[in-house]
């Protein structure tokens, strides 16, 4: 029999909505690209793709992405509160039941990392990719942080894969 109020690992969100673009180009080779650049959590450090992993693969891409620590850490449960805040009945409650379930997620989570993940669908199936090289953009005055990923279709381009002959000369 569970006991009331207990987390289990199903019940934990596994995945996050992270702002998308993608488009399409065509490289010099004729050869078929989209590019995906997304903005991952916010406790990630600007430069780095560290804690987050990409596999692309038919027509869908899925990004993992690590939890940022202060998500769920207890230190950070009452660190954003005021004391006016943290005086009222009920805020306390809401912060005690947080607590709570972050000591519930630290059980369910103590061999591993928190992940989360979504999944891009593309245009068109794109050739297997396991994290992609990838350049990672700071924008220093929002703070904000984008990875921008490139992959290549699974189809060869026509012209890059024949080569161009002249036409044939005829006499009259």
């Amino acid at each position: 029999m569970e006991e009331a109020g207990m987390v289990e690992r199903e019940q934990v969100s596994s995945f996050w909505h992270p702002l998308v673009r993608k488009w399409q180009w065509t490289k010099a080779n004729g050869h078929q690209m989209i590019a995906i650049k997304f903005c991952p959590t916010a406790g990630m450090s600007p430069g780095t793709t560290v804690g987050i992993d990409v596999h692309a693969v038919g027509a869908s891409c899925s990004i993992t992405a690590d939890w940022p620590k202060e998500f769920y850490s207890l230190e950070s449960v009452r660190k954003y509160y005021k004391d006016t805040a943290l005086a009222d009945a009920d805020t306390q409650r809401m912060l005690n039941a947080e607590e709570d379930h972050l000591k519930q997620l630290s059980m369910l989570y103590a061999d591993d990392q928190p992940r989360a993940t979504v999944i891009i669908p593309l245009d068109f199936p794109v050739i297997e990719t396991r994290n992609p090289p990838s350049q990672v953009v700071s924008i220093k005055a929002s703070g904000a942080r984008m990875i921008t990923i490139q992959l290549a279709s699974t189809n060869v381009p026509n012209f890059a894969a024949k080569q161009v002959i002249q036409d044939a000369t005829f006499d009259n």
